[in-house]
C-alpha cells in the first residue's frame, strides 16, 4: 500500500456485540494506485477459552477512478487448546 511513496491511511472499527471488525485503507491522492499480491490485514485475537470456530471475511476495494477491484479471501478457522 506504500508503493509510489504514499502514505496510506488505516482505521479499524470493533464491534465487540456483534463480533464484528471493520478495517479501512486508504490511498489519500493516489492518481495510480497499489499492485502486488499477498497479505493486506491481519488479525490477532486473544482466546478466552479453549475451543474452535470460525471467521467470516469479506470485503471490497476500488481501483483509482473507482472501479470494482478483485480480492481473494481464503476460509479461516481457530483452534484453541
Amino acid at each position: 500500500m506504500r508503493q509510489g511513496g504514499i502514505t496510506p491511511a488505516f482505521n479499524s472499527q470493533i464491534d465487540e456485540k456483534s463480533g464484528r471488525i471493520d478495517i479501512v485503507i486508504t490511498r489519500p491522492a493516489d492518481q495510480t494506485g497499489a499492485s502486488t499480491s499477498g497479505l493486506l490485514a491481519a488479525l490477532l485475537v486473544e482466546p478466552l477459552a479453549a475451543g474452535t470456530g470460525s471467521l467470516g471475511l469479506s470485503g471490497s476495494a476500488t481501483v483509482p477512478g473507482g472501479g470494482a477491484a478483485a480480492l481473494q479471501f481464503l476460509p479461516s478457522g481457530i483452534t484453541v487448546r
